[in-house]
């Protein structure tokens, strides 16, 4: 038995690798993805200004939790990994620097 599904918007025959992931019983979207992501950066496009101002509106309301929620994730990366991502981050960019300045040397 081949894995195939008709996609709702464009009606193509389509494996079921080519559609979303969802929370129904088969755990296979309706809209395969080339059809979803149209739908999707339309979507983004129109109501762009809108979920502009929804989000600063909401940051605004919740600075407070939201300062509480980063600091708990921080504490907790550090606790996982044992140094912070910034530190991190400046061990990668002094490596990438390095091997990157002797690959420029060796042209």
């Amino acid at each position: 038995m081949v894995n195939v599904k008709v996609c709702k918007i464009c009606g193509d025959e389509k494996a079921f690798e080519d559609f979303r992931k969802s929370n129904t019983k088969s755990g296979i979207g309706t809209t395969c993805l080339e059809c979803y992501n149209l739908e999707h950066s339309e979507y983004k496009k129109q109501f762009k200004e809108k979920t502009k101002v929804y989000h600063k509106k909401y940051y605004e309301e919740n600075k407070e939790s939201l300062a509480i929620q980063q600091k708990r994730h921080r504490e907790e990366y550090i606790k996982i990994h044992g140094r912070t991502f910034a530190s991190s981050r400046k061990e990668y960019n002094k490596f990438y620097y390095e091997t990157h300045k002797k690959k420029k040397e060796d042209k």
